[in-house]
């Protein structure tokens, strides 16, 4: 399953140190495209998260879309790439935590999940337990400025009692 990633959710997953869930769960299938590299190493970035994510990094694929293409106005050129290049690749999924971005994919007949539906899954395959994801949660939206409803947070929640 290739899967192509934008860059919150490689940011908050290497907040909690989880990134390693992804490659896991896409193993030699995980692609980032250079406009996104470009994202999350930018300054000013802590100098752990700059060695984590660089590690990262270098067991994934990067690349660049054949060509550029807009999407849609309120995409970063960045975003813009993500749907490009997994068009191109004929990918399985997206994984993008922007909800303009998980909809143009889903328009783009791609299957979109954030960092929550990257913790269910891991839950889901055994790597990861129910009580350990909802820890992530909480410290994400506690130290981490993650941000969601609370109906996303109830439905993610449920999830975990009846993965």
């Amino acid at each position: 399953m290739t899967a192509v990633a934008d860059a919150s959710p490689l940011i908050f997953l290497g907040k909690i140190r989880r990134l390693d869930l992804l490659h896991r769960l896409f193993p030699g299938k995980l692609v980032v495209t250079k406009s996104v590299r470009r994202e999350i190493l930018a300054p000013p970035i802590p100098a752990d998260e700059e060695i984590l994510l660089g590690a990262f990094l270098a067991k994934c694929r990067v690349a660049a879309p054949s060509s550029a293409k807009a999407f849609a106005k309120g995409l970063s050129a960045a975003d813009n790439d993500v749907i490009a290049l997994a068009i191109e690749l004929k990918a399985d999924l997206v994984i993008a935590d922007d909800s303009l971005l998980r909809r143009v994919a889903e328009v783009e007949n791609l299957r979109a999940v954030g960092t929550l539906g990257v913790l269910l899954r891991a839950v889901r395959a055994g790597l990861e337990s129910r009580e350990t994801a909802h820890a992530c949660l909480e410290d994400l939206i506690r130290h981490h400025g993650f941000r969601i409803g609370i109906e996303v947070y109830e439905a993610f929640v449920s999830n975990l009692r009846n993965p």
